[in-house]
């Protein structure tokens, strides 16, 4: 953990701890992390030791620059051994935000700084950090199932599911979650948002896989469109990735940027419970959706989140669509994967795909590989009790909310 030393940490100015700032160290300590501080006025290493905290690392101008640039953050990680993705940072204004997604790394607001900033994760007093660790970031098991590969074009194939399709083994939670993502419903579990539930567990574990710290340009968030045009995403999760203050980023808008469904398409999930799964093809969604035009994804990272996924087949008509459309890299990511089938999906020779116009491509122009990936049962678990502990908290109400504060 590297904190901002004036506000987060100290009375600005001052050797005086901040309230309940040496219990949040201690405990920070018990758990095995590494806490730094960090200050662009100087000094840090005088007033750290004066002020009676146990911080193992300072730093300070002129050994790291201006505060901003990500130097602070690239020194106490290189000092440590450690990775971006392995570190979290602090900060009570816009330029200590910079620092940390400059670092790059996810970063809190600490209110209890009194500095503004509409930027980062917020955090009204120093207890909910250790709330947001436990609950989210000190799991061991990131996704319940995972693949990593090449397709027969070279092309990278990064797929993540969060859960199972059934609830991690709860019904309550199974209920919720097809609530959530299928009818659009915000419902609560145990007083909790399960969209945001979701989100929280979803960004977590993609930022702790480090897919999210491999560079400092924008990238774009992609909702998978419905099986409608007049189709939407739950309003919450989609709201939530507009309005997100916590990376360089760009969400799609359904009808203004991104990928858009152009036609109906069936829906696989009623076809499956029909029994008539052989009209669910990977076809049926090439042929249905396109990039808006003026979508401009060349050189960029794109992360496509699906609600469920059994064989892949929406995941790999958004990669298809964003790889022909020059995008650096494609992640996908579904809420909850059934089974363990995923089929990778390459144009046969001399098809190209056109990403900005509604085709009719036929299945002969596409490879099929069939894969299955990595499954670990223990996400389940972890993704059931973190819920139950979720309950007892006060950033229950308010995951990955910023701060109501102008910068």
């Amino acid at each position: 953990m590297l904190f901002d030393l004036d506000g987060p940490l100290l009375v600005d100015g001052t050797t005086t701890a901040r309230q309940g700032v040496a219990a949040m160290i201690d405990a920070l300590h018990k758990l095995g992390i590494v806490v730094g501080a960090v200050s662009s006025s100087g000094s840090v290493g005088d007033r750290c030791g004066r002020s009676g905290l146990a911080i193992d690392g300072v730093y300070e101008a002129p050994r790291c620059g201006k505060k901003g640039s990500g130097d602070y953050v690239k020194a106490f990680c290189k000092d440590n051994g450690f990775e971006p993705h392995n570190c979290l940072t602090v900060w009570d204004d816009v330029y200590g935000f910079r620092e940390g997604i400059n670092g790059p790394t996810l970063a809190f607001h600490a209110e209890w700084g009194g500095g503004r900033s509409a930027y980062g994760i917020r955090l009204e007093k120093p207890v909910e950090l250790l709330q947001y660790l436990d609950v989210f970031f000190l799991k061991e098991a990131l996704w319940f199932a995972k693949l990593d590969g090449t397709d027969g074009a070279g092309r990278s194939v990064t797929v993540r599911g969060l859960i199972d399709g059934n609830g991690a083994g709860s019904e309550a939670i199974r209920r919720a979650v097809f609530k959530t993502l299928k009818e659009r419903q915000d419902v609560r579990v145990n007083g909790v948002s399960m969209p945001m539930f979701l989100l929280t567990h979803m960004l977590t574990s993609a930022y702790l896989d480090g897919l999210l710290t491999s560079g400092r340009d924008q990238v774009l968030w992609q909702i998978y469109p419905g099986h409608s045009p007049a189709s939407t995403p739950p309003p919450l999760i989609q709201a939530s990735f507009q309005h997100m203050n916590l990376f360089r980023s760009k969400a799609s808008v359904k009808g203004r940027y991104g990928l858009n469904r152009m036609i109906d398409a069936k829906q696989s999930h009623t076809e499956r419970i029909a029994d008539n799964r052989q009209a669910v093809k990977f076809i049926n969604q090439m042929n249905s959706v396109a990039l808006i035009p003026g979508t401009n994804v060349r050189g960029k990272r794109v992360y496509v989140i699906d609600d469920f996924t059994t064989e892949g087949y929406s995941l790999e008509a958004a990669r298809q669509f964003f790889y022909a459309a020059g995008a650096r890299s494609v992640h996908l990511f579904s809420f909850g994967k059934y089974g363990s089938r995923y089929h990778v999906e390459v144009p046969s020779d001399g098809v190209a795909v056109s990403p900005y116009n509604l085709t009719t491509y036929r299945e002969a122009d596409f490879h099929e590989a069939q894969k299955h990936m990595q499954l670990d049962t223990h996400a389940l678990d972890e993704f059931v009790a973190s819920l139950e502990r979720l309950k007892d908290t006060t950033i229950r109400t308010k995951l990955l909310e910023s701060s109501p504060v102008g910068d």
